[in-house]
């Protein structure tokens, strides 16, 4: 029993001091989540993305094969969930104390839009890991594409409310320690600008300019897993120093 509790007071000092014991395992979970991000990022600026069939993302026939950038879009979005999840729990011990109650809600409104990006993109990488090995007979490939595309959908339209959610929480944590570092604030802002720009767009010009900028708001959101990184291993939540 006594090793147990030692193990375990050596794991919670691990995400309580991440400056003394975590900060490596923090620095590479940020650099995943991150260039996680960037993947995704460049799936958006190599394929277009018009709104009239999201063209490069969803199945273009019913069967197994899928788009390179499904693949990636989607594997990317699970490692930046999976990798952001403990930075977050990290920054919530961290930073609890100067203001419990918007932390919590901020960390609750992160964790739940990284578990909408798993819900969202794990069925893609498994299909793509585990491909179906058979098909409905009877079906025509029109309608067996047509489900395929459905079923796509259905998955992608959580997509926008998981990064809002995001957007929510990581501007609650920005709004916080902004005192201590303004790097936060800047990368949800701007990225955020960005992906308002993308809006009128779809309509505009869904072909070329919309992919561009949605590109550039996730590659831009890219950085916040860094800089939340940064604030939790260079800073200390009793001090107040700027950036």
């Amino acid at each position: 029993m006594k090793f147990l509790k030692n193990i375990f007071k050596k794991n919670v000092s691990l995400f309580k001091y991440p400056e003394q014991n975590g900060s490596y395992w923090l620095m590479f979970l940020g650099i995943s989540a991150s260039l996680s991000l960037v993947a995704c990022a460049l799936c958006y600026l190599v394929a277009p993305v018009p709104i009239d069939g999201l063209i490069g993302f969803l199945p273009d026939s019913g069967e197994t094969h899928q788009s390179w950038f499904t693949v990636v879009y989607s594997a990317g979005l699970v490692v930046y969930a999976l990798a952001t999840v403990p930075i977050v729990a990290v920054c919530a011990m961290r930073c609890f104390r100067l203001n419990p109650v918007l932390i919590m809600l901020a960390t609750v409104w992160l964790e739940l839009s990284l578990v909408l990006e798993l819900i969202n993109n794990l069925p893609f990488v498994s299909r793509f890991l585990l491909p179906p090995t058979a098909v409905p007979i009877g079906l025509s490939d029109e309608t067996l594409n047509y489900l395929s595309q459905l079923n796509a959908l259905n998955y992608y339209a959580l997509d926008v409310p998981g990064f809002m959610l995001a957007y929510v929480g990581l501007a609650i944590i920005a709004a916080v320690v902004y005192r201590r570092t303004r790097s936060m604030a800047i990368i949800t802002t701007t990225s955020f600008v960005f992906l308002l720009a993308n809006v009128p767009f779809l309509w505009l010009e869904p072909k070329v300019l919309a992919p561009i900028f949605m590109g550039m708001a996730i590659l831009i959101f890219a950085g916040f897993p860094l800089a939340m990184v940064k604030l939790l291993i260079n800073s200390n939540p009793n001090t107040k120093e700027n950036d």
